[in-house]
């Protein structure tokens, strides 16, 4: 949200950037008339890996840190941080303009 906020030059506090959880991947900026929009969405790809780095974590919570099947999992969470790091853009997001 920072980086959102610093490249609009708006904040939250002065009412002319608005945060609404849809419980969805996606991000929409529109301006205050809602005449010009763009909406950013995790790729399918990209949703998955979220998804399983999601089920991975909640796994590693019930395990004892020095187990076996935890630094396998700690290897397969970084193997998906590191993918959302080198992947390209568009393997990661969709960008469109409504």
């Amino acid at each position: 949200m920072d980086g959102i906020q610093v490249a609009a030059g708006t904040t939250i506090g002065n009412r002319s950037l608005e945060v609404i959880d849809k419980k969805d991947n996606r991000l929409e900026l529109a301006d205050k008339d809602g005449k010009h929009a763009v909406e950013a969405r995790l790729t399918k790809l990209a949703a998955e890996k979220s998804k399983t780095s999601l089920e991975l974590k909640k796994q590693m919570k019930a395990l004892p840190a020095d187990s076996e099947r935890m630094q396998q999992l700690q290897k397969e969470l970084e193997a998906i941080s590191i993918w959302f790091r080198t992947a390209a853009a568009a393997d990661v997001v969709t960008v469109r303009q409504r």
